[in-house]
């Protein structure tokens, strides 16, 4: 049995075949039935099929020895039968035989197909959480499309890996769209999907948490499930090292403690929360999920700035660690409280030593007070506090000493872009289109100033850049501050706020964070903003058996009108009436006045028919036929008699030849030669050519030529 070189060397450059163990198990039919002719690839077609069907791997016959040029190519010709073992049952044909169609087919095990065969070791990801997108053109057809999934994908579990793909990647998007989040391992329920109905071109903006939002243990789970994630940590903690002043701990360390978990540190808070929000950001930027817009709470617009692209994940991991490592250095705690006023109700409350730290909606701000003298935010009456605690503030006194030597700590580690996307800042609540913008003295005045998020969304919404908000960060903490923000604009609309992680003691299914950022994204896309569904479920089969989307034929979109409908054939009446017969007879037709046609204008016309009775209880086979047209005042009566279906007389037949059209040889073989089939004159052997163009039929006479003998 001889192996082509080419052939084999085709398959030697796949990198994933290449490296296959026990190589390409590679075979034929030749040795079995020699050269197939025209009937080529249909003998390697029903050994694979047999095959598949058999769950072997049949042998091979008369191998001798292996081209040695092949050697290399980590093939393997079995000569014993074999079973598939860990592979997927999956056989490739290649059909380059003379005669035959120059081809390449696929053929996959029915059985895996029905998902009744065990998974591969290449497959071991189909138990992890898939996005399923469905989409529809009116409410109707959704419904409809969500229940034709879901029992399918129970009827062919084994397909449910591949029917995110198909749906996401090989189908048109249209208006109204629903998603849910499944695995192989749950049964797919039409009461899982989320439904909406897409927006006209939204704009996306990302909204940065700051302190405050984080919890123990927050970064175990994004750990555990993403590879990529393990790696910006890796890259933020080696920017880290590189300092002259290093932290003694691990970005990754830090983000898996539980029960002795230093998340609420002032050194620890702030680098782990914008870690957490440089690795959601990447993942997003990785499923094609870009913002129109960025803006920040507080230490959030760190984060924010990495997003708009106006700095680097190491200026931003630098910029983070930096605080908390001086805040360290102050002996004192201070005192919070968020306050139910406003801040120019809560204004006259306010003593020494009391500022005004946030502006987080128009109805709350945040009080700081240093700790050790007498409390002054307890003036402000306690119908009013909505929580209290500790914390530290850089704008405090305490903390003012310190704020030069953050600026000084900055110098030569801020990376900055040439452009960006705009960020609305919550320092002076303008957009920043300019990189430069956000320079060392920026993020000391980050430090300084109140916060002055609440200013800074309004702004956000009179720019129209936020249809959709995506709250970044460990836990959804921004969700009431900017519901209370909406309302405050009385927006007949307001945007849609989309959560990417809560914080869930819950070890469920959808408490995973693989659920909620799938979740999120979901979200984004059924309201008609850009995902790139291939990066987010990966690629997988083509399913050629999903139903046919589910049309509604209950709207009737031709509206006819009365002049329109008075314009239909009378013949076709007639034949609906009467079926299967031809032609029409008219009687006692009678004409009583002319049809006048204003040429500047139209001419209504009406055909009225009425059975004409033998008797009072049957009608005969005439009609009496009335035609009246309207001038535009009054109606005329122009024509009436009788008409019945079918002709007097049977109509003359005419035969057709069956094959009506001659062509010559000549240009019949000129015809083929054009198409690239070129006939030497020993094979130009068709005469008397005749075709149907109707039927799709063609005959010929065949003039045998004496084969010329070998010698």
């Amino acid at each position: 049995m001889h192996i082509k070189r080419l052939e084999s060397r085709i398959f030697w450059k796949l990198p994933s075949l290449s490296v296959m163990p026990n190589g390409v198990i590679i075979g034929a039919v030749k040795p079995n039935f020699g050269h197939s002719e025209g009937a080529s690839g249909i003998t390697s077609l029903i050994k694979a099929i047999l095959s598949l069907e058999r769950s072997t791997i049949p042998p091979n016959i008369h191998l001798d020895t292996l081209n040695p040029q092949i050697l290399d190519f980590n093939l393997t010709v079995p000569l014993e039968p074999m079973e598939p073992a860990d592979r997927r049952q999956r056989v490739s044909i290649n059909e380059f035989g003379i005669g035959g169609a120059n081809a390449h087919v696929i053929l996959y095990s029915a059985a895996e197909f029905c998902g009744n065969i065990q998974k591969s070791r290449f497959s071991e990801s189909v138990d992890g959480a898939k996005l399923l997108v469905v989409s529809a053109q009116d409410s109707k057809s959704l419904e409809s499309r969500i229940e034709q999934v879901c029992d399918y994908a129970n009827k062919f579990p084994g397909q449910l890996c591949n029917i995110p793909f198909t749906l996401g990647v090989r189908r048109q998007h249209l208006s109204h769209r629903a998603f849910c989040v499944t695995s192989s391992k749950i049964p797919l329920r039409s009461s899982m999907f989320q439904k909406s109905c897409t927006q006209v071109s939204p704009q996306l903006s990302f909204v940065f948490t700051g302190q405050g939002s984080q919890w123990a243990d927050m970064g175990k789970g994004l750990l555990e499930t993403y590879p990529c994630f393990q790696g910006d940590m890796l890259r933020l903690e080696s920017a880290l090292k590189g300092l002259e002043d290093p932290p003694s701990w691990s970005l990754r360390q830090e983000l898996c403690r539980t029960s002795d978990s230093r998340v609420t540190e002032a050194e620890f808070c702030q680098p782990l929360c914008t870690a957490i929000q440089i690795g959601l950001v990447n993942f997003l930027a990785s499923w094609g999920v870009r913002p129109a817009a960025v803006v920040g709470h507080s230490s959030g617009e760190i984060a924010a700035a990495y997003a708009a692209g106006a700095i680097s994940e190491k200026s931003a991991i630098i910029l983070a660690y930096y605080p908390g490592k001086l805040a360290k250095q102050q002996m004192g705690l201070e005192e919070m409280a968020n306050i139910g006023l406003s801040s120019e109700e809560v204004t006259p409350y306010l003593e020494d030593g009391v500022l005004i730290a946030c502006r987080n909606n128009p109805q709350i701000v945040t009080l700081f007070e240093t700790l050790g003298s007498r409390s002054h935010i307890t003036h402000v009456s306690h119908q009013y506090i909505a929580t209290k605690g500790t914390g530290i503030y850089m704008a405090s006194e305490q903390m003012k000493f310190l704020r030069p030597f953050y600026e000084a700590s900055l110098v030569g580690h801020l990376q900055m872009n040439s452009h960006m996307s705009p960020m609305l800042s919550s320092v002076t609540t303008a957009m920043v289109t300019d990189p430069q913008e956000l320079g060392a003295a920026y993020w000391r005045r980050n430090l300084e100033s109140p916060v002055l998020f609440s200013d800074a969304v309004s702004n956000l919404l009179k720019e129209d850049k936020a249809h959709l908000l995506l709250d970044i960060g460990p836990h959804s903490a921004l969700s009431g501050p900017l519901k209370q923000i909406f309302r405050s604009h009385s927006l007949k609309h307001g945007p849609l706020y989309i959560p990417t992680l809560k914080r869930c003691d819950d070890t469920s299914f959808d408490a995973s964070c693989e659920v909620q950022l799938l979740s999120a994204l979901g979200l984004i896309h059924s309201n008609g903003a850009i995902v790139d569904l291939m990066s987010v479920n990966g690629r997988g089969q083509v399913v050629t058996g999903l139903p046919p989307y589910p049309w509604q034929h209950g709207t009737r979109y031709w509206n006819e009108s009365r002049l329109v409908r008075d314009w239909r054939l009378s013949n076709e009446a007639v034949r609906q009436l009467n079926p299967g017969t031809e032609g029409f007879t008219a009687k006692n037709v009678l004409f009583k006045s002319p049809l006048v046609i204003d040429e500047a204008g139209s001419v209504e016309i009406i055909t009225s028919l009425k059975p004409v009775a033998f008797n009072d209880v049957m009608n005969s086979e005439w009609y009496s036929f009335v035609i009246a047209s309207h001038d535009g005042n009054v109606w005329t009566e122009i024509c009436s008699g009788q008409v019945r279906a079918g002709a007097e007389h049977e109509p003359c037949q005419i035969k057709i030849p069956r094959y009506a059209r001659q062509v010559s040889s000549e240009k019949w073989y000129e015809a083929l030669s054009e198409l690239g089939l070129s006939y030497g004159p020993q094979f130009r052997g068709l005469q008397n050519i005749s075709a149907d163009p109707l039927g799709g039929r063609a005959s010929a006479s065949v003039n045998l030529v004496k084969q010329h003998e070998s010698h």
